[in-house]
This record gives C-alpha cells, sequence and structure tokens, in this order.
C-alpha cells in the first residue's frame, strides 16, 4: 500500500553544488510528524559531483534536464511528479530549521480556517540569523499606497513588521508552501516567466482570485540569497534580468502606461543611487525600458 503524502518539497536546481547538499540535509534532519517527497529538478547543472550518496534515497527522486528550462517550467515539471496535497517550493540555498516544513503546513491549515489562503511563507533568516526582507508591495502606484509607504516609514523598528503572521501582497519565492487543489484550480507558475519575476505574478495572480499571501513570522529558515545560481549575474544585467521580468508582469496583468510610472519612479531611485554611489547603471536601464514602452517592442 503506497504512504499518503503530505507534502511534495519541490527544488529547483542550477549548479548549487554543496547548497543543495547540505538544503536536503537540513530538511531530513529537522522535518518530522509529517509524510514528504523531495523533488529535486535539476536545470542542467555542469556538475552534482557531492550529490552521488543522495540518489538512492528513496525519499528524493532527481529529475536530470538536458537544458535549462527556467524557474517557472522546472517548478511545473516538478509538480507533474509530486504526489503531496501540499506544494513546498523551495531553493537550493535555503537550511530548514525547528521542523519548519511540518509548521507551514499546520500554520496554512489553520489560517485556512479563516482566510483563503494561497500561499504561505516563513521568515527568512540570513546566515547569522538576523532579518532578511522577504515580502513586499504590488509594484501599482496609487495614493493609498503612498499613504501607506510614509506611514510604514515612521515606525523605528523594523521588525515590528514582522512579529505577527499578517497577509503581505508578494513574498520572494525562495520558500512558498500552497495546497495542490489551489495550483490545479489557478495554475502554478507562470512559465512565460524565466528568471525574476515569478514570485510577484503567482502571488498577484493569486490574488486576483481572492487567494491571499501571508507570511508566519513564527517559523524561520535560514536563506543564503544570492548564493545559488543567481549569484553568477553581473550587477547590471541582474538588473536587466529583474526589470524584464517587471515588464513581462506588466504586460500580463497591467499596462503599457503603469509599467511607465514604474520606471520613471525607478529613474528617480537612479538619480539618488548615482548621487550616493556614482551608479548609474539604474539610470541607463530606466531610460532603456522607458524607450521600450514607446516603442513597437512593448
Amino acid at each position: 500500500m503506497q504512504t499518503k503524502v503530505d507534502v511534495s518539497i519541490i527544488i529547483v536546481n542550477w549548479n548549487a553544488g554543496e547548497l543543495l547538499n547540505q538544503c536536503i540535509k537540513s530538511i531530513i534532519e529537522y522535518t518530522e510528524e509529517i509524510t514528504y517527497e523531495i523533488i529535486v529538478v535539476d536545470n542542467n547543472s555542469k556538475s552534482l559531483r557531492g550529490l552521488e550518496e543522495l540518489f538512492d534515497n528513496e525519499l528524493i527522486k532527481f529529475i536530470l534536464l538536458d537544458e535549462n528550462i527556467g524557474f517557472s517550467k522546472a517548478n511545473n515539471l516538478g509538480v507533474q511528479k509530486a504526489k503531496g496535497k501540499y506544494i513546498l517550493f523551495l531553493n537550493p540555498d535555503t537550511i530548514i530549521i525547528d521542523n519548519s516544513i511540518k509548521k507551514l503546513k499546520d500554520s496554512f491549515e489553520m489560517l485556512s480556517k479563516s482566510f483563503k489562503v494561497g500561499i504561505l511563507v516563513p521568515k527568512l533568516l540570513n546566515q547569522d540569523k538576523s532579518n532578511q526582507r522577504s515580502t513586499f508591495s504590488f509594484p501599482i502606484i496609487s495614493l493609498k499606497r503612498v499613504f501607506n509607504y510614509f506611514k510604514k516609514r515612521v515606525i523605528k523598528n523594523e521588525y515590528k513588521l514582522y512579529q505577527n503572521k499578517k497577509e503581505v501582497e508578494w513574498a520572494r519565492g525562495a520558500c512558498m508552501f500552497t495546497s495542490r487543489s489551489i495550483g490545479n484550480s489557478y495554475g502554478f507558475w507562470n512559465e512565460n516567466f524565466f528568471l525574476y519575476g515569478e514570485d510577484l505574478e503567482i502571488c498577484y495572480r493569486y490574488n486576483k482570485f481572492g487567494y491571499l499571501t501571508f507570511i508566519d513570522p513564527n517559523i524561520k529558515i535560514i536563506h543564503y540569497y544570492n548564493q545559488s545560481g543567481k549569484k553568477k549575474f553581473e550587477k547590471q544585467e541582474s538588473l536587466r534580468t529583474k526589470e524584464k521580468g517587471l515588464k513581462l508582469f506588466y504586460k500580463t496583468h497591467l499596462n503599457r502606461f503603469s509599467f511607465f510610472l514604474i520606471e520613471v519612479a525607478f529613474l528617480f531611485k537612479g538619480f539618488i543611487e548615482y548621487i550616493k554611489f556614482k551608479d548609474n547603471n539604474r539610470i541607463k536601464l530606466s531610460i532603456h525600458f522607458i524607450k521600450k514602452i514607446f516603442s513597437e517592442e512593448w
């Protein structure tokens, strides 16, 4: 008789190496009282050396691809092979602590008694256990947002924002917990997004259907931010890729004018960065994308 799987943990790997090894070992060491499976989708990494001992573990399935198909497609491929009632999308540069996967499941089920929960995320910690920013507002300009921005700025202790379980607009995709039923109904990852912007898009899409994103700061994991595949981007290329993801988000859900307003805001931010750091990358990129907005390439 086949064992029921509570949570399918899907990890997309691209050259994470030892980080992936540490991540999987932390899952096995610190996950109790639930049944789970680990599905690793490898996006044609140069080497899997050091992971050989994991290949024979019956808890782990490896899907080895001949090409890098991107984060979203790889996650969706993992979902196709998953058997769990719940799905946890987990980056390979994370470390599980304190039975956090079981806690995510319990918290998701508890919240779902009162809310339509689409996604639940934990608090992300840096390697030194300090708080890592992981939740954000949708990049949409409105008077309400301007008011809320200045309201938040007067809060002296940012830690207060992370003390209680609360609804957020979107969250970084390093560790996202959801249910298979919601994904089956409204889709999992938008495969038009290769890298960057896919976490914003899924939270926004679920929100449109009434399913909210929550953070439970009582649940914590460690995230070695920018330590896996994304570290290979130079700063300018990283900004350009993020900008492309944002542009795709606007093309998918909003309009050209909204994207223009955001780019003007980024351009202003770019001037501030130039004054402070003599770095004009943001200015160049914003001008580049503003030109694109008024071209046929939109």
